[in-house]
């Protein structure tokens, strides 16, 4: 059957340390979503056992705080509210200082036409409850919105009138569409939201029901940081459903634990050179979830980790 395909194939006995069989294990192929063994091992290597959910500093009447990538915020299945009230108690005027991540809303290698899709929501260093907006059943000729900011967006697209009730989104804009279809109880959708500086401190604002303003501040040395979600918590629920946004944003957490940039490659480079230099082959990895095509791994390098996992 190997034959048939082109495919690389280790199995290792690891309590007698001997390769049973093998096949082109020294070939690079795409990984997919094992890819997040990666992220899994980086980040039970660098994140402390309570996330970094915020860092902070208070000045006279105000509060200024910086993302650090934390996935948690509100995401829909950790449901971490640590920032949530934190900020919310706070009788301090709240700016948000945007700027420490370095790349760009989509990881190297992803598919843009994607977009649109739960799947690929984009990267920023304040994610917000998935960086996705959920639409759900609320009657025959109503959807409910969530965050409730993106409710405005929403248009009907009369032009289609027959067909299945989906939301798509234009590209660069949070310009929502929705056809002239009944929607049916059980609908809910998630769309990405197109992200921004502007856009976090609305969705924030609408979400604490307080304003939260802008500002460039560099982060000092004296900032605090917040605890949030386990760690192992956000863990478990990137392996579980293979969630590419948590996946993502875990590499820019660890990133945060080693400098005031929040950056894909520069975790990436980190984890390579301190916690994975016995690899058999050279690591060709471009992000957190599995998404590029840029990623290369060998079926060598796979076995190993397996090994390496019963450490972990």
């Amino acid at each position: 059957m190997i034959k048939q395909y082109q495919v690389g194939f280790a199995l290792y006995n690891p309590t007698d340390k001997k390769m049973i069989f093998q096949k082109d294990a020294d070939k690079y192929f795409t990984p997919a979503s094992n890819t997040k063994l990666y992220t899994f091992f980086a980040s039970l290597k660098m994140l402390p056992d309570l996330m970094p959910a915020l860092k902070y500093i208070e000045r006279n009447d105000s509060l200024i705080f910086w993302g650090t990538g934390d996935p948690a915020f509100l995401q829909f299945a950790v449901k971490d509210k640590s920032a949530y009230h934190f900020l919310l108690s706070s009788n301090k005027k709240l700016f948000f200082s945007p700027g420490r991540y370095s790349g760009n809303f989509f990881g190297d290698g992803w598919s843009w036409d994607d977009y649109d899709y739960y799947y690929q929501p984009e990267i920023t260093e304040m994610p917000i409850m998935d960086n996705m907006v959920t639409s759900t059943y609320a009657g025959p000729n109503q959807i409910n919105i969530e965050p409730k900011v993106f409710a405005p967006c929403f248009k009907v697209d009369s032009t289609k009138n027959t067909g299945n009730f989906q939301v798509t989104r234009d590209f660069l804009t949070n310009n929502f569409h929705y056809p002239a279809v009944a929607v049916k109880p059980g609908y809910n959708q998630q769309n990405p939201y197109k992200t921004s500086a502007q856009v976090t401190v609305e969705v924030l604002s609408d979400t604490l029901h307080k304003p939260v303003g802008l500002i460039d501040f560099k982060i000092p040395s004296d900032a605090k940081i917040l605890q949030g979600a386990k760690r192992d918590s956000v863990l478990k629920h990137m392996m579980l459903p293979s969630d590419n946004f948590i996946a993502e944003h875990l590499l820019l957490v660890c990133s945060n634990q080693i400098g005031d940039t929040l950056s894909t490659t520069k975790a990436i480079d980190y984890i390579t050179k301190n916690y994975l230099s016995f690899l058999p082959d050279k690591v060709k990895w471009a992000d957190g979830s599995g998404l590029s095509r840029q990623n290369l791994f060998t079926p060598a390098i796979m076995y190993t980790s397996s090994i390496l996992s019963i450490g972990w």
